[in-house]
């Protein structure tokens, strides 16, 4: 062999090197990629999509063609430019890994409507925050402290702690699938305790109130469907309710006042706590939806 031939050789041993680098370059980027998806996100994010808010009419989701599309597309691009664009390499900047809370409420989003998903949301925050956790525990509950919440559209949902009694719908054949009795934890007590008596102080609203519309307002906020909240507490030897009936869904730019957005905050929580419960994530689906 020449000496020709040697240089020929060793230029492609070279080339060959360099590839098998790069081959296993993009194949670090895309277990970096991947690796922050454990299987406890997904299994979480799985496990914990509430049910559907009362809609009469399924929205038409375009998840499923576009998420046919991707798969289509995916498999036609080259591996290479597949893994690098999935490692973050090309097409923009690489973005952290999605937390649990992130994952879910995309999973709600994608599944259900905004506002089960801003309830669930708003939950998660409250469960994962260490800071809301200590408040809990230094928390002094009275000893004959009770609660009870209707909500959801038309008021058809209602949970009463001292009873235990847990209705998602009362607009079914069947009443007795969506009804189960679920006692709430001294912890999950307290939770609410905090937000209805100490966050805001339920007793300081009106009997009659709506969050969406200023009283001294001749403008007004309407929505069809509506939704009912009847909010009861039982502290200290006094009750006080606070009944919002027929208010119209709203988002969180449409409160008239700061007290009002604080209401709202509080009431989320408990909700949040309720539609957590494993007996209310059991329940069949709804018969009826409304739009």
């Amino acid at each position: 062999m020449n000496r020709l031939d040697n240089d020929k050789l060793n230029t492609l041993q070279t080339v060959e090197t360099v590839t098998d680098e790069k081959r296993l370059l993009k194949a670090e980027a895309l277990s970096d990629a991947l690796s922050g998806i454990g299987d406890d996100l997904i299994r979480d994010a799985s496990d914990n999509v509430p049910a559907l808010v009362s809609k009469k009419k399924k929205r038409f989701s375009f998840l499923p063609v576009v998420a046919t599309a991707a798969a289509v597309l995916l498999i036609a691009l080259p591996a290479g430019f597949i893994m690098l664009a999935m490692a973050g390499l090309i097409g923009g900047e690489s973005k952290a890994p999605m937390s649990h809370e992130e994952a879910e409420y995309v999973l709600d989003v994608n599944k259900c409507d905004l506002e089960t998903a801003e309830e669930n949301y708003n939950y998660l925050l409250s469960k994962d925050d260490p800071t809301a956790a200590k408040e809990t525990t230094s928390v002094e509950l009275p000893t004959d402290f009770s609660f009870s919440l209707v909500f959801g559209t038309y008021g058809v949902s209602s949970y009463d702690s001292k009873t235990g009694k847990l209705v998602k719908t009362t607009d079914a054949t069947d009443v007795s699938k969506y009804t189960a009795y679920v006692k709430m934890s001294e912890s999950e007590l307290k939770q609410v305790y905090a937000a209805l008596c100490q966050e805001i102080h339920l007793q300081d609203y009106p009997k009659s109130y709506d969050p969406f519309n200023d009283p001294n307002s001749n403008k007004k906020t309407m929505s069809s469907p509506n939704q009912t909240i009847i909010i009861s507490v039982t502290a200290n030897g006094e009750t006080y309710t606070v009944s919002c009936f027929g208010i119209p869904y709203g988002s969180s730019d449409d409160f008239y006042c700061k007290e009002a957005e604080a209401f709202w905050k509080a009431y989320k929580k408990v909700v949040g706590l309720i539609v957590s419960f494993p007996e209310w994530e059991a329940f069949p689906d709804y018969e009826h939806y409304y739009m």
